[in-house]
């Protein structure tokens, strides 16, 4: 797995948030069966705008495709995006997502959709609706995509007081739901194949 993400994903792999390394995503992913893993994780990353030093989601896909990666992604992107979009971005949430599989090519990909709490500003919920819709309309272009639907699992006490990242509780949970999910999405060969959404 080649996990991209963006501040959600930070507290996923940090002992600030999760002392207990079992239950950070590396622990997590192993118990799903995941044996190698690889993390693209930056703090205020969206998929074609890039923040300070760190590259956009697609550039460092990206690097990863070009050094010959094959395998399974998991896509913890759309919060920044979302946001940008809504401030006036030209470019739109179906056009990012489309850049990201085009990427994956026909890779299993497994996308964590978004969710916050803020009821104002660049990244409110209001604004996470319609980025979470056009996840869904994507899997009727990309046949390899699934949809793990956080925004339905997330409870507003796992919050962190900026009511977009997740507290000790909150990351805990999303670690096991991101790896839950993918073992759902895609439970190997001779299995029933899940649906565009699933749940951790």
């Amino acid at each position: 797995v080649v996990h991209v993400g963006d501040s959600t994903s930070l507290g996923l792999v940090s002992t600030a948030y999760l002392p207990d390394e079992a239950d950070q995503s590396p622990a997590q992913y192993a118990r799903v069966g995941v044996t190698t893993q690889h993390y693209e994780i930056a703090g205020g990353r969206a998929i074609i705008e890039s923040y300070k030093d760190n590259p956009a989601a697609r550039d460092s896909a990206q690097r990863w495709r070009d050094d010959g990666y094959r395998g399974c992604w998991v896509m913890a992107l759309g919060t920044m995006d979302a946001a940008n979009v809504a401030v006036g971005s030209p470019v739109g949430h179906a056009e990012r997502i489309d850049q990201m599989m085009a990427i994956a090519e026909d890779d299993p990909v497994l996308w964590v959709n978004a969710a916050t709490i803020k009821a104002t500003g660049s990244w409110q919920t209001d604004h996470m609706l319609p980025w979470n819709e056009a996840l869904l309309e994507a899997c009727a272009r990309h046949p390899n995509l699934r949809v793990y639907d956080w925004a339905a699992e997330v409870q507003d006490d796992w919050y962190s007081s900026d009511q977009i990242h997740q507290n000790t509780e909150g990351y805990a949970a999303r670690a096991k739901g991101i790896a839950d999910a993918l073992a759902a999405a895609f439970p190997g060969p001779g299995a029933e194949a899940s649906g565009c959404v699933v749940r951790g």
